[in-house]
């Protein structure tokens, strides 16, 4: 099954699970509910996002977090791109063990729409840490002189990472 599924909001009508043919799956004995999903509806709520106040990467829209749960790959994000309440987030669910990009490829084939909705970068967890670290050790050593970060931030922003722009 090569299906991609979204959880959030699709029409601005709150957060709901959806096939990639726009059928909006109310709860788990849903006919469209494959067997095997692998976590109830809820559970994709935010559950899936470790949030902690102490950690702005988690914090910030766009951030990609990856489970593998029995087989399926899901990834989630805060996005209040289309519900602008707190915490509001986008989780996309494929059935196999699969890489973040091949998942996103596969939600941009199926959900172009939601895509042109989001004004952020989507970007991998380890990904943004990364550079905010590497940021971060810059601006340690060279205590925090503007032009040599706003250097750094133009090369960092050849990779796309939105959480590196300086303040």
């Amino acid at each position: 099954m090569n299906e991609v599924f979204y959880f959030g909001s699709l029409n601005g009508d709150g957060h709901y699970l959806w096939t990639s043919k726009s059928e909006r799956l109310h709860h788990e004995s849903h006919s469209s509910m494959p067997h095997d999903f692998p976590c109830r509806i809820h559970v994709l709520d935010n559950g899936l996002i470790p949030v902690k106040s102490s950690d702005m990467l988690a914090l910030t829209q766009g951030v990609i977090f990856t489970s593998f749960i029995n087989g399926w790959t899901i990834l989630s994000f805060l996005d209040s791109s289309g519900d602008k309440r707190p915490g509001s987030c986008s989780v996309f669910i494929m059935n196999g063990v699969r890489t973040v990009n091949s998942v996103l490829d596969a939600a941009r084939a199926s959900y172009p729409n939601l895509f042109e909705r989001f004004n952020f970068a989507i970007i991998p967890y380890e990904e943004a840490k990364s550079g905010l670290q590497l940021r971060q050790l810059v601006e340690f050593r060279v205590g925090f002189n503007n032009s040599v970060v706003h250097r750094l931030d133009l090369v960092l922003d050849t990779f796309h990472n939105p959480l590196l722009a300086s303040s």
